[in-house]
């Protein structure tokens, strides 16, 4: 009877140990799982924003030096600016509370807040814009708003610039840029990089350094009062 209860506990133990075993492994996998979902997701959302800050800042050059606006670059420009804005938010959300990768204090939304009043700016310079011109002559007070959105925009072509080279090492800055441009972005982040530093610190790189850029410029970003950026 003894050696019945012997063999009854022991085989017990071993099928507890055999569950146990397959529980990690569910847990493990569906990890992986997670890890592997986040991870595709970055590198489209990060790729994708990476590629508008490059593009946006070719066409404020554009504007700046022929100090005209046409429908289409309105229209890019807005929505370019609402999907920066959304990428910002999104994943400050996910480094801040989702997977708590930093603290609140540590990531402000300075950059956040530029951009979606750029799209503010954008979007009304879109709904105004006459339907039966090409292109319009900007006035000195767009233009210098447009100067005030160049300086933000220069400053976060330096950081994609900065986050180029340390996400693909091998390649120059101006290689990866061209495959951001292009849409390559598999070609420029590893898999599971979800679980890497390098997109919370371009997240904080982006917007330290535009809080720090709109505190020396005295750069209001009140959306009650639309000033769009403007210089106190």
């Amino acid at each position: 009877m003894s050696l019945s209860n012997n063999r009854i506990r022991s085989i017990v133990f071993i099928l507890i140990i055999l569950l146990l075993i397959a529980l990690n492994v569910y847990q493990y996998q569906d990890k992986q799982k997670y890890i592997d979902y986040m991870s595709d997701n970055l590198t489209y959302d990060f790729g994708n924003m990476n590629s508008i800050i490059l593009r946006t800042n070719f066409v404020l050059n554009r504007i700046l030096s022929t100090e005209e606006l046409t429908k289409e670059d309105a229209s890019y420009l807005k929505d370019a600016a609402a999907l920066i804005t959304r990428q910002l938010m999104d994943y400050r959300q996910i480094a801040v509370y989702d997977l708590e990768r930093i603290a609140f204090d540590e990531l402000p939304n300075a950059s956040e807040i530029a951009a979606a009043d750029m799209a503010i700016f954008y979007g009304d310079l879109y709904a105004e814009y006459p339907s039966t011109k090409e292109s319009v002559a900007l006035n000195e007070e767009q233009l210098k708003k447009f100067r005030t959105i160049k300086q933000i925009v220069e400053i976060w072509h330096e950081e994609v610039e900065v986050h180029s080279a340390i996400v693909n090492p091998s390649k120059t800055v101006e290689e990866t840029a061209e495959l951001f441009l292009d849409g390559e972005y598999p070609d420029i982040y590893e898999e599971g990089n979800i679980t890497e530093e390098h997109w919370v610190d371009h997240l904080v790189n982006l917007s330290n350094r535009t809080e720090a850029h709109l505190k020396e410029y005295f750069i209001d970003t009140d959306h009650g009062l639309r000033k769009y950026l403007s210089e106190s």
